[in-house]
């Protein structure tokens, strides 16, 4: 049985410093977020960890808001383990697109295109930053479709990990439930 702590607190209070000190005596850093900065980060062509250095940066469009919008969609659904039928399937395919998802509280591939379109143009107008997209996105958007969706990613994520684990970014109550009785 491995041990596993989540850290807690306000921005700014130390988090990331114990964490880094227990990574270096052998834990790894798991964060609920890395799914969603792995989405964004392939939907505007940027580099494995990319984002962490330019999120306060403005948002740089490398393709149309709907060019971006269908390949969050994608991702999201291939890190919902949609893959196994295709997430270009919920895109791309007239019936699968309009189809209501049950684990994304019945929005479809479809609806979602067009919420984060929606939300993607208005970030462009307002020259939004990356910051803002990840928590946007990651808050109004996939926590409103389902509440539990940062929390199945990290059920993928973590099926694969040996070594213990501390999170440093554990934000809502649902999550810290998840932390306290699945991960230890």
């Amino acid at each position: 049985m491995r041990n596993n702590v989540t850290l807690t607190g306000i921005m700014g209070a130390g988090k990331s410093r114990v964490a880094d000190t227990l990574v270096a005596n052998g834990w790894e850093v798991f964060k609920m977020a890395a799914p969603l900065k792995e989405i964004v980060e392939a939907s505007f062509l940027l580099e494995a960890g990319d984002l962490e250095g330019i999120k306060g940066e403005v948002i740089r469009f490398t393709h149309t808001p709907m060019g971006h919008a269908k390949t969050l969609t994608t991702g999201i659904l291939e890190h919902m383990d949609f893959s196994t039928f295709g997430a270009d399937a919920r895109i791309n395919s007239e019936s699968a697109r309009t189809m209501p998802i049950p684990s994304l509280g019945g929005v479809s591939g479809e609806q979602m295109v067009f919420e984060i379109k929606d939300l993607l143009d208005e970030l462009l107008t307002l020259e939004g930053t990356y910051r803002q997209l990840l928590q946007r996105l990651g808050t109004e958007l996939m926590r409103t479709w389902n509440p539990d969706i940062h929390i199945e990613f990290a059920r993928q994520a973590l099926k694969t990990k040996k070594a213990p684990q501390v999170i440093d970014d554990a934000r809502f109550e649902n999550e810290l439930k998840f932390v306290r009785e699945e991960m230890q």
